[in-house]
């Protein structure tokens, strides 16, 4: 396997081998036999027996130290990827599914450089409680981390609606569509834990103040009937203001100006954005393209992800999604989660043709 194979793999845990020692007793390499010497002393006896007790006791005392090195290794813990995973503190509840479920490689670099504002206010009506517990946030994306939960029997499968409005304008915040998942606790299906993240719209300000707005669904779980089964809760409101340092990091924006060509197709790496929650990758294709070729599947190129290195150690930030910029269907963009923050030494993105199935036809652009 190659370099290049290596480096579009997904990254597999490490699995260190535990090596045992063997049991068997060394091997002693005896003098070759010399030729036997007649003698009439009486002490010839009495020096076979010194030599072979010496012997004795060195086979019994490497046997020992064998022993001890063999209990030792068989005794030693194997090491708990998931009890060594560094805790997120009150925020524990999310950890998991946002690291292993759903893959949030953003969230969980923000978690690591506490780029993370903790909120904790709550709003309750008619048994239904929501907890805003923290929020990170750029000038491009914002994640909101909540907790929902019930004051009786009713479990809540999850939060229907969240919007966020500019206290200030009194606007939402973002226009486009929030990305929202969640999950129930493990023994409590009365709580919810959920995420939302949403892109920020650059035609406003940076909001300072936040209203947030949720809808809990909930169920019955012995209800027999069906109506009445489902219920929503009324609109929870919760007040919040952003940190100022949100306000502070600002976009880096690289023109690249890379040339890719495949088959008869010719594009041009125009525009990165990277910023600590998400990174942009901006294509343009050749304007002399017949309008007939200006399709999707003719010049797009599929997004698989952007290898971020740092010291030698290499991770693939997962693609978010892909959009044609300002309806040009000459331009698009593919968006990826962002580990900005580990400040990566190199950052590649890899890219292959939409709609086709050939490894060759792979490539990997430096951006960093």
């Amino acid at each position: 396997m190659t370099d290049h194979d290596k480096r579009i793999l997904p990254v597999e845990t490490d699995r260190l081998p535990i090596t045992q020692p063997s049991v068997h007793s060394p091997v002693s390499t005896l003098p070759e036999s010399q030729p036997a010497q007649q003698s009439d002393s009486a002490d010839q006896p009495v020096q076979r027996t010194w030599w072979d007790a010496r012997l004795l006791v060195v086979i019994i005392a490497t046997t020992i130290v064998m022993l001890i090195l063999l209990t030792t290794t068989w005794l030693r813990p194997v090491p708990d990827l998931q009890t060594n995973a560094a805790s997120w503190g009150e925020l524990e509840p999310f950890r998991i599914y946002q690291s292993e479920d759903v893959h949030n490689q953003s969230l969980v670099s923000a978690m690591e450089h506490n780029y993370i504002q903790m909120i904790n206010k709550t709003a309750e009506q008619e048994g239904y409680k929501l907890t805003v517990n923290a929020v990170t946030a750029d000038e491009n994306r914002l994640i909101l981390l909540y907790t929902a939960e019930m004051n009786d029997s009713r479990q809540i499968p999850r939060v229907s609606s969240v919007k966020l409005l500019n206290i200030a304008t009194g606007e939402p915040i973002s226009s486009s569509r929030v990305r929202m998942n969640g999950t129930t606790g493990n023994e409590n299906r009365q709580q919810y834990y959920g995420t939302a993240t949403m892109r920020l719209d650059h035609r406003q300000n940076f909001p300072r103040e936040i209203a947030a707005q949720f809808r809990i669904m909930s169920i019955t779980p012995d209800s027999t009937s069906e109506p009445g089964r489902i219920r929503y809760s009324p609109t929870l409101l919760v007040h919040f203001s952003l940190a100022p340092q949100f306000r502070t990091q600002e976009t880096e924006i690289i023109y690249p100006n890379q040339v890719i060509h495949w088959n008869n197709h010719t594009v041009l790496l125009s525009r990165v954005e990277l910023s600590p929650l998400e990174m942009r990758v901006r294509f343009t294709a050749d304007k002399d393209t017949p309008a007939e070729h200006a399709k999707r599947d003719e010049i797009w190129l599929s997004p698989r992800g952007v290898i971020s290195e740092k010291n030698g150690q290499s991770i693939t930030l997962q693609p978010l999604g892909s959009r044609i910029v300002s309806h040009d269907p000459y331009t698009f963009e593919h968006v990826y989660y962002s580990n900005l923050l580990d400040e990566p030494d190199s950052l590649e993105v890899v890219v292959k043709p939409l709609g086709t199935s050939t490894y060759e036809d792979t490539q990997i652009i430096r951006i960093k």
